[in-house]
């Protein structure tokens, strides 16, 4: 079985977002289940924070193969574009990460830490 790797290549990527919704790159994306209540829920916590995301739709026949892409096991599976490699998305993990991830640029955001700061620990990600 190959390493689970942090970083996931945009060519992976790619194949599973479809080009029409825009040409420009997401900074997050979600891969969810029709029926899964945590892929919700993550879709509502970066829709009431604004952020922009690509979704895709996993149907169950394709489930295990986003699994092992993913080198997760559970959903949704979420990903954010790296600022000094655009090329590469960064693994965030599952609902609850991304609960921890906004919560900690929020308290960053609000305790005025200079921008350097942040992207340093988005670097980092």
């Amino acid at each position: 079985m190959p390493t689970p790797s942090k970083n996931l290549s945009i060519s992976k990527l790619k194949k599973s977002i479809s080009t029409s919704t825009s040409s420009k790159m997401h900074p997050i994306v979600i891969y969810a289940l029709p029926q899964c209540p945590y892929c919700k829920s993550a879709l509502e916590l970066l829709d009431s924070h604004k952020m922009k995301y690509h979704k895709v739709i996993v149907e169950a026949e394709k489930k295990e193969e986003y699994k092992k892409m993913c080198a997760m096991e559970t959903f949704p599976m979420i990903f954010i574009r790296k600022r000094d490699q655009p090329e590469k998305y960064t693994k965030i993990g599952g609902f609850s990460d991304l609960q921890k991830y906004i919560q900690l640029l929020l308290q960053l955001r609000s305790n005025d830490i200079h921008m350097d700061v942040l992207e340093a620990l988005d670097d980092l990600l």
